[in-house]
């Protein structure tokens, strides 16, 4: 008897369902499921081009008359996604895609064998995202007859301006065991996007870089990163060279062929050149200028390799637009005294969060700063910048807010489970996939998933995480590879932090199953 064989190995289009979001990824925008509190619907052929037209750029051939040489190739930018959803009409009501669609549509599609697909957090393997639809016309077919029954449907066609991108199941594995052995502050996905025509390949998840040592310093340790050029499967270590002893490191990020550290209690942060080719860290050179005194940075956030913000105590915010060369002052504390902890930002938009509530935003590229809301209270310290209007924000003790209206209202989330202690931070990958790392009592570490733009949370034991999280202490600093490609971006995910045993750090990697 041969080998007994999967029964369905290939998708088909009976092993598909979906969900709407009308007005696109967003907390407060409720998800459907089409058939159920949707209408009955279908998605066509989705036209996703990685590039426009590819043409040649030739000359006469030197050696040959009458032929020409190709020197290269010229490539059109590429269209926006695109794709039609045909509607079936239920009886009992105007159907709401006939009224004009001034506002976006997300659709999701779930993908799976044996999953229940009306479960939306545990029922699928791959989920293709249709993200921000914006309508262009609509077709009314199969309308009134002669003496005909055809079905009456609409079909609209959709420019999806967010893209349109599938995400699968991410299972934290442990990285970097013997190597870390002492709590892992923050971490960072770093190096160039490229083909092998410009050096090595790489896709944006191969260079990560971590940043090691015990929480509030030691005077028996010294932070040193460690770097891995291969996905995780083997690292190096660099020692900082001049850090002290016991000085207290605080953040690890790219400014563009740069590896920066901050060591906020020496008031600096050090600097290594990253080789483009290999990956490898080069010496590293210790930067003050401009920082001022018992005003120490904690954090940073890079907009570009132009413009990188530094946070700190007192209020004060630092900007540096060549990081080779310093720091100056942004903000004296004007808009808060109190000590800032985190900082991000999106498209000019920065949100600052410290002690006492304290919770500062610029819209303009930091050139001025005011208070959010203070309907937000306590120690302040995961901010997470989607848009000028949506922020999300973690506390101390374990709550996490979002706001739509640039932080004049806040609206608390419910994280399911057993209570949440703290909140350590929130990232997103994509307007629709975010991530909450948080710790319970213990500490015990948890983190929180919504593949809907924050309409639907959940945990591990789901789709989008998948079995049971590794038991460790808590993770410091979730990480996603910061690239262009949604595919890539939504499909690795990194948490750094402290072990189960609450002594040595932990570094877990997830990527999606790629066939």
């Amino acid at each position: 008897m041969g080998a007994q064989t999967q029964t369905n190995e290939t998708l088909t289009q009976n092993f598909i369902r979906a969900y709407t979001q009308r007005g696109g990824p967003s907390p407060a925008n409720i998800v459907r499921y089409a058939g159920y509190d949707e209408q009955y619907l279908m998605v066509g052929d989705v036209a996703r081009p990685d590039r426009g037209a590819i043409t040649p750029i030739e000359v006469n051939d030197p050696q040959v008359r009458g032929l020409f040489a190709r020197t290269g190739i010229q490539i059109a930018a590429p269209d926006i996604p695109s794709a039609s959803l045909t509607f079936k009409q239920r009886f009992g009501g105007v159907p709401w895609y006939k009224f004009r669609l001034n506002c976006p549509l997300n659709v999701y599609e779930v993908e799976g064998l044996c999953e229940q697909p009306d479960d939306p957090l545990n029922g699928w393997s791959t989920m293709q995202i249709l993200s921000r639809g914006l309508s262009s016309n609509k077709t009314y077919a199969g309308r009134t007859p002669f003496d005909g029954s055809d079905e009456s449907t609409t079909a609209i066609d959709f420019a999806w301006l967010g893209d349109a991108y599938t995400i699968g199941g991410l299972a934290l594995g442990e990285k970097a065991s013997v190597d870390v052995t002492t709590e892992v502050i923050d971490g960072v996905y770093y190096g160039p996007v490229r083909c092998t025509d410009c050096g090595p390949a790489n896709d944006g998840a191969s260079w990560i870089a971590l940043l090691q040592q015990t929480a509030g310093g030691s005077s028996a340790v010294v932070g040193k990163v460690l770097y891995s050029t291969d996905g995780g499967a083997t690292w190096t270590a660099s020692a900082i060279t001049g850090l002290g002893v016991g000085v207290l490191v605080t953040a690890i990020d790219v400014v563009g062929q740069y590896m920066v550290v901050v060591a906020k209690t020496e008031n600096a942060y050090y600097v290594s050149p990253i080789n483009q080719l290999t990956g490898a860290l080069g010496t590293w050179t210790k930067i003050t200028t401009g920082f001022v005194a018992a005003k120490t940075p904690n954090d940073m956030y890079v907009e570009s390799p132009s413009r990188i913000y530094f946070v700190g105590d007192g209020g004060y915010i630092y900007v540096s637009t060549n990081i080779l060369s310093g720091v100056s002052v942004l903000d004296a504390g004007s808009a808060t005294a109190q000590n800032l902890n985190r900082i991000h930002g999106k498209a000019g938009t920065l949100l600052a969060v410290g002690a006492s509530n304290a919770s500062v935003k610029s819209t303009n590229r930091g050139v001025t700063w005011a208070q959010t809301a203070g309907s937000v209270t306590g120690t302040l310290q995961a901010p997470c910048v989607i848009s000028p209007y949506e922020y999300y924000l973690g506390t101390a003790a374990g709550a996490v807010y979002y706001t739509l209206d640039a932080g004049a209202t806040w609206t608390q989330l419910t994280l399911t489970g057993a209570a949440v202690t703290a909140i350590q931070d929130i990232v997103a990958p994509t307007d629709e996939c975010l991530f909450v790392a948080a710790t319970r009592a213990g500490p015990t570490a948890a983190i929180f998933q919504t593949t809907f733009g924050g309409a639907l949370w959940a945990e591990n034991n789901t789709s989008r995480l998948p079995g049971t999280l590794p038991v460790f202490g808590r993770a410091n600093r979730l990480a996603f590879p910061r690239v262009a490609d949604l595919m890539v971006a939504a499909n690795n995910l990194a948490a750094f932090g402290l072990g189960g045993g609450l002594v040595d750090g932990i570094a877990y990697l997830a990527q999606a199953p790629i066939y």
